[in-house]
């Protein structure tokens, strides 16, 4: 079973959150709105930031909206923010098996990986959010 971390989770809730705003939303006002604690929403709000997903300004009249890139995004491409996807350890590059040279099966999960991923890449962010 593939599950969703919490920082992807509350990720989809606050572009939804901002969709249905206008202008830039403080981010107290978005963390107190969708009870997420400000300091994980801050950490969660500069990912989407530097993924260019929302747009970001200091200031009194400053906050969070919503990007216009949110309509060109993958589901695959905002969940790889915050996830680190691998079907199985073999496939991470850090991953160093000792049974590789006896192993048959990395070959299957590579495909059921890959299917797995062209799904995800069919579903654009904003048709979810």
């Amino acid at each position: 079973m593939i599950r969703l971390s919490t920082k992807s989770e509350y990720g989809l809730l606050i572009l939804e959150y901002l969709k249905r705003q206008k202008g830039y939303i403080p981010l107290g006002k978005i963390s107190s709105d969708l009870g997420i604690p400000l300091r994980f929403s801050a950490r969660i709000a500069s990912d989407l930031a530097g993924a260019g997903l929302v747009e970001s300004r200091e200031g009194r009249s400053g906050g969070y909206r919503l990007s216009s890139r949110v309509k060109g995004i993958s589901l695959l491409d905002f969940l790889k923010i915050f996830e680190k996807f691998s079907l199985v350890k073999c496939f991470d590059p850090e991953f160093d098996c000792i049974y590789k040279s006896k192993c048959r099966h990395k070959k299957t999960f590579f495909y059921i990986q890959k299917a797995v991923f062209d799904s995800l890449k069919k579903y654009k962010l904003e048709s979810i959010i």
